[in-house]
């Protein structure tokens, strides 16, 4: 049944649940017209991290209507673009950077250390923290800057979580109504923002104004574990019409494996929620690597059977980070600690393109 939507802003955007099976909108291959000249494609030089450094994580994207491809380059990593040639309506894929101050500039595409400074953004970037950085606004407005967005990739709970951003530059209020007609948030103007965790499913979405169709509905699957950046994008006032930038990215996590170096085999429990996550790692056995929920947990070690309401045999606290892989020993004095860390292979990818 077609839903009916009730539009109380200048604008509206509708999440609409759609069935369970219902498949994303297919992806129709088009043949390409040649060019006499071909655009430059986007190029991304990912900075050399030492392994003991603290991490971070950056993704960049073009919004900006009226202003063609830009070169951003990072103070703090050289004289090197690290990115080339962004055009409106893309997204890099993940940087990983280091944690602490960065001075971001944006410069004409081609145009060279020498080339005048469309926008400078001075930013403090913490350990474990997953940035969107944007070239948001109008040049002819002057409305135009580099703008920062959290990506809140911490602990879903096997829920998908929704940020909804509205970059288009004119003056259009949004609101996020789910097919109940329930609203999650304030109206959104410009760079306004709305937040909503959902059941991993397959969704519509669309936005409207009062004076009919802005963006017709599209389909989207938003797994479990999964953050979901939905990005309204350019301008009904001009030759790039509005549309959806969506960009997908798992929960932080790290992967912990453990080495049972007692005389007797264990359990293994992990707090926050008591769960089990290791059965009955024998004497001299190191487990497989087990994905977690990059925040502070607890493990503890059990008699085979009794946790967690037997005798705790050792424990450890530890703040896992993401992008890590962890290996926690348990010693023969009855110790539990932490003897290795490294990239995980996801990170080492990242960094040797």
């Amino acid at each position: 049944m077609k839903p009916t939507l009730l539009i109380i802003v200048a604008a509206a955007l509708v999440l609409i649940a759609a069935s369970p099976d219902a498949a994303p909108r297919p992806v129709v291959a088009m043949q390409a017209t040649p060019l006499a000249t071909p655009i430059p494609r986007m190029r991304l030089h990912q900075p050399a991290i030492d392994a003991a450094a603290s991490l971070a994580f950056i993704w960049f994207a073009h919004t900006a209507v009226d202003v063609g491809p830009i070169d951003l380059y990072v103070q703090q990593y050289g004289d090197t673009p690290i990115v080339e040639n962004l055009a409106f309506g893309k997204v890099t894929p993940m940087i990983v950077a280091t944690s602490g101050l960065k001075t971001i500039r944006a410069r004409a595409a081609g145009s060279g250390l020498g080339g005048e400074v469309q926008f400078t953004l001075v930013t403090d970037i913490e350990i474990g923290t997953s940035w969107l950085i944007s070239l948001v606004g109008r040049q002819a407005n002057r409305t135009l800057r580099l703008e920062t967005l959290t990506m809140l990739r911490d602990d879903l709970r096997d829920r998908t979580r929704v940020r909804i951003v509205n970059y288009i530059p004119d003056e259009i209020n949004v609101s996020l109504i789910s097919q109940s007609g329930q609203n999650f948030g304030e109206p959104l103007g410009w760079i306004g923002i709305d937040d909503v965790d959902l059941p991993p499913n397959t969704y519509a979405l669309a936005a409207s104004t009062a004076a009919g169709t802005l963006i017709e509905p599209e389909m989207y699957s938003f797994e479990a574990n999964m953050f979901n950046l939905v990005l309204l994008i350019g301008s009904p006032q001009g030759v790039l019409p509005p549309r959806f930038l969506v960009i997908n990215t798992p929960q932080h996590s790290a992967n912990v494996r453990f080495v049972n170096n007692r005389t007797a085999p264990v359990d293994i429990f992990m707090i926050p929620g008591n769960v089990q996550i290791v059965s009955a790692i024998q004497p001299a056995q190191t487990s497989d690597y087990l994905q977690v929920p990059s925040r502070a947990v607890t493990f503890t070690a059990y008699a085979v059977g009794t946790g967690p309401t037997g005798f705790q045999l050792t424990s450890i606290i530890d703040a896992l980070s993401p992008g890590y892989d962890v290996t926690i020993t348990l010693g023969a004095d009855g110790s539990m600690t932490v003897t290795e860390s490294h990239f995980s292979p996801a990170i080492q990818a990242a960094l040797n393109p």
